[in-house]
C-alpha cells in the first residue's frame, strides 16, 4: 500500500511539472502581444531556433491549440489510469511507473514552442525566458559548414546565428538563428539597449 501511494505521488509530481509549463507558455504568449521584437502583429519573423521555426505566439495558433489538447487527453489518461488502479487495487508498480511519468516528459519536450521574444524584462526562447541580467554577451556570426545547426533546417547557410552567453566562460549559451538582415541589427540595437555585451567570433 505504501509503494501505491509512493508511485502515485511520484506521477503526480511529473503530471504537475507539466502543468506549470503549460502556465508559464500561456504567460510568455500573453506577455509577447509587449514584445519590442518582434513587432510586426500576426507577421512570423524568419527565425529559427533548435526547436524548429519561430512562428507568432497565440492562441489561436495551431500549434498552443495543440498542445493544449495534448496536455488535457494526457492528464485525463494518467488520473483514469491512477482512479482505476487505486478502485480496483491493481498493480500500479514502479515498471509502470515508467510509463506514466514517460507520456508528460514526452509531451513537455516535443511541444515546446519554438520562440524567440525580446521585452523590456528579457528575453523568451523556446519558452525559457531570461532576465537582462542573465545575459552576459552575445555574438553574431554567419551560419556556415562546421557550425552546430548548419543543415538543421532548409536554407540554413542564408541564415545569421545569434549566440547570447550566459556567463563570462562562455559555457553557457542558446542560439536564434535570424535570415533577415534587418531583424539581426534590430537585435543587435537591442542588445546594445540592454549593456549586453557583443564579442568577436573566436
Amino acid at each position: 500500500m505504501l509503494e501505491h501511494i509512493i508511485v502515485i505521488c511520484v506521477v503526480l509530481t511529473f503530471l504537475s511539472w507539466m502543468w506549470i509549463n503549460y502556465i508559464r507558455s500561456k504567460k510568455m504568449i500573453r506577455e509577447a502581444k509587449e514584445a519590442v521584437f518582434p513587432t510586426n502583429a500576426g507577421v512570423s519573423p524568419e527565425m529559427q531556433t533548435i526547436n524548429g521555426k519561430v512562428e507568432v505566439l497565440s492562441f489561436q495558433s495551431k500549434s498552443w491549440k495543440t498542445k493544449r489538447l495534448l496536455y488535457f487527453i494526457a492528464s485525463i489518461f494518467i488520473l483514469i489510469t491512477i482512479g482505476i488502479t487505486t478502485l480496483f487495487e491493481g498493480d500500479l508498480s514502479w515498471t509502470n511507473l515508467s510509463i506514466l511519468i514517460l507520456i508528460p516528459l514526452v509531451i513537455r519536450n516535443s511541444l515546446t514552442l519554438a520562440s524567440f521574444v525580446v521585452l523590456q524584462s528579457g528575453v523568451y526562447i523556446d519558452e525559457c525566458f531570461y532576465d537582462w541580467d542573465d545575459l552576459y554577451s552575445y555574438q553574431v556570426s554567419p551560419l556556415k559548414i562546421g557550425s552546430e545547426a548548419y543543415g538543421m533546417f532548409d536554407n540554413s547557410a542564408q541564415y545569421t546565428e545569434i549566440k547570447f552567453f550566459l556567463d563570462n566562460k562562455n559555457k553557457k549559451s542558446f542560439s536564434v538563428y535570424v535570415r533577415v538582415q534587418t531583424e539581426v541589427d534590430k537585435i543587435r540595437q537591442l542588445c546594445r539597449e540592454f549593456k549586453v555585451i557583443e564579442v568577436d567570433e573566436k
